[in-house]
C-alpha cells in the first residue's frame, strides 16, 4: 500500500502516531509537525488569515526575521527573544506549505521502497571501499533512509564509515567522492546522522560524544543553515543531560546565530525558527512553545 493510501481518512494526530510507529522522522521535521498541530499555531493561523501558499512573500518573512535578529544582536538571547520567532515560524509555514499542516513530513518515513537500491549500493561500498560514480550525497541519503525506516544497524554502518572518511581528511574524502564541497560540511552532516543513529540505539554516551564533535565545527561551519544544526545539537545535548553548563552553551551559541543573515528564505528561515522553538521549549520552558510531544517523544525514545 502506498503511503498516501495508508494515511487517507486518518486525523493528522492519528497520522502522526502511525508514522512514529513505522518510521523515525528527522528531529527538526518532528518539531515542525508538532508546531503545525499546536494550539498556538492554530491561533496564529486564524489571526493571519493566510489562505494558501504564496512563495513570493517568503522574502518578506525573511525580512521580518532579520528585524528580530538585529534587535537581539550583541546580547544574550532571552526567552522573550525566542518567543518572537514563533509567529514568524507560523507565517513561514503557511506561506511556504499552505494550510495543510503535515504534508510530506508524514509521507517520507513511509516511502522507503525507492531508497532500497541506494542503501544496498552504499552498504556494499562500506564493505569494499568502491565508491566509483558515487557522489557524497548518495551515502547521506542512504543513511537517513535507514533512520527513517527504523534500521539503526544499517544506519550505524553507513555513518561510521563516513566518519572514518571525514577523520582521514579532505584529500581522502575528495578521492572517494568527486563532489565533496568541503570537509566541515561533510563532517557536520555525518555527525548529525550518527548522533541520531546513536539516539535510536539508546547509546547515550556515544550520542553525547558525537554531539561534542558537532560543537567543535562552529568556526569552520560558517554558513547559517549549518550553524542551525550545531545549535539544534547543543539543545539536544541539554535535553539528554540538563546541566547548567549545557544550558549556557546552548544560549551562547544561539546568541551568536545568524549574525551574517538567515541564508535562504526557505530552509534558512524555517530551520532558524524551529531552533528558536526548541530553545523556547527546552531551554527556557516557555508555555507558548507547548505541543503534544507525539513526534518529539518518538525522536527521544
Amino acid at each position: 500500500m502506498n503511503p498516501e493510501m495508508l494515511l487517507a481518512g486518518r486525523s493528522e494526530v492519528e497520522q502522526l502516531k502511525l508514522v512514529c510507529r513505522v518510521g523515525y522522522p528527522y528531529p527538526l521535521d518532528a518539531h515542525a509537525i508538532e508546531w503545525a498541530l499546536s494550539p498556538v499555531f492554530l491561533q496564529h493561523k486564524a489571526q493571519l488569515g493566510i489562505e494558501g501558499p504564496d512563495r513570493d512573500k517568503l522574502v518578506d518573512v525573511k525580512r521580518e526575521m532579520a528585524v528580530i535578529d538585529i534587535e537581539r544582536k550583541g546580547r544574550r538571547v532571552t526567552q522573550s527573544d525566542c518567543e518572537q520567532y514563533l509567529l514568524i515560524l507560523s507565517k513561514h509555514h503557511l506561506i511556504h506549505r499552505g494550510p495543510g499542516r503535515v504534508g510530506r513530513w508524514l509521507i517520507n518515513p513511509l516511502r522507503q521502497e525507492d531508497a532500497i537500491p541506494n542503501i544496498s549500493n552504499v552498504l556494499a561500498a562500506c564493505a569494499t571501499g568502491d565508491t566509483a560514480d558515487m557522489g557524497w550525497r548518495s551515502p547521506m541519503r542512504a543513511g537517513w533512509a535507514c533512520i527513517n525506516a527504523g534500521l539503526p544497524d544499517h544506519a550505524l554502518a553507513i555513518w561510521t564509515w563516513l566518519l572514518d572518511i571525514s577523520d582521514a581528511g579532505e584529500e581522502v574524502a575528495q578521492g572517494m567522492f568527486e563532489d565533496v564541497c568541503g570537509i566541515p560540511r561533510f563532517r557536520l552532516s555525518t555527525c548529525v546522522g550518527l548522533a541520531t543513529t546513536y539516539r535510536m540505539r539508546r547509546e547515550v554516551q556515544a550520542e553525547l560524544e558525537t554531539r561534542a564533535k558537532i560543537r567543535e565545527l562552529w568556526d569552520p561551519v560558517y554558513y547559517s543553515v549549518g550553524r542551525n544544526r550545531i545549535v539544534e545539537s547543543a539543545i539536544e545535548e541539554y535535553r539528554i543531560d540538563p546541566t547548567d553548563e549545557r544550558k549556557e552553551t546552548a544560549i551562547d551559541l544561539f546568541s551568536m546565530l545568524r549574525r551574517g543573515g538567515a541564508g535562504s528564505a526557505t530552509e534558512g528561515v524555517r530551520e532558524g525558527c524551529l531552533v528558536a522553538l526548541m530553545m523556547a521549549r527546552y531551554v527556557f520552558g516557555s508555555p507558548l512553545a507547548e505541543f503534544t510531544g507525539i513526534a518529539t517523544v518518538a525522536t527521544r525514545r
